[in-house]
């Protein structure tokens, strides 16, 4: 995607430099710390991470996590 309001892609867009889910968890848990409730995911498209699914479960344990999307990727299975 290429969506004109993003900058993720202008910028290059490379996997190899997103966080992993084991650095999610570290995030969520030093966010925890700080006294944080809410995590909103975005930037990019969330959805055309396969892992989203257990980056929210890291963020769950803690936060309430909010996912900004086009939509554009949203199935069934994920939506629940």
């Amino acid at each position: 995607l290429s969506c004109s309001f993003c900058g993720f892609w202008k910028l290059g867009g490379d996997p190899a430099k997103e966080l992993t889910v084991a650095e999610y968890y570290r995030v969520s848990d030093e966010l925890s710390q700080l006294g944080s409730f809410l995590v909103s995911l975005e930037g990019g498209e969330p959805l055309l991470r396969p892992d989203l699914p257990d980056i929210v479960a890291a963020f769950a344990r803690h936060h309430l996590p909010v996912i900004y999307t086009n939509g554009w990727l949203v199935e069934p299975t994920l939506a629940r």
